[in-house]
């Protein structure tokens, strides 16, 4: 038995982030701090915040930097460097 509700026929689906939006001062406050990426102190941690939040442009600046840090020769560094180029694309 399905408990949820369906939607009516041209009804508009708005899909749900799985966190809570940043605010706008805080998005700026972001936005500053990438236009500086090598000083960020953990960019694949940014990038998830910013993509998991809806702003897929800002989060690709920060998972390049990711990127740009990750050494091939760093062990597991493939699987990670896959999981990040995945996101910038």
């Amino acid at each position: 038995v399905y408990a949820g509700t369906l939607e009516e026929p041209g009804e508009e689906v708005t899909p749900k982030l799985p966190y809570e939006p940043v605010s706008a001062q805080t998005l700026q406050m972001l936005r500053n701090l990438l236009q500086h990426p090598k000083q960020l102190n953990n960019p694949s941690e940014l990038g998830e915040v910013l993509f998991l939040s809806g702003h897929l442009k800002e989060a690709a600046i920060a998972y390049k930097e990711a990127l740009n840090r990750k050494s091939p020769d760093e062990p597991g560094s493939a699987e990670d460097r896959a999981k990040l180029g995945g996101k910038v694309h």
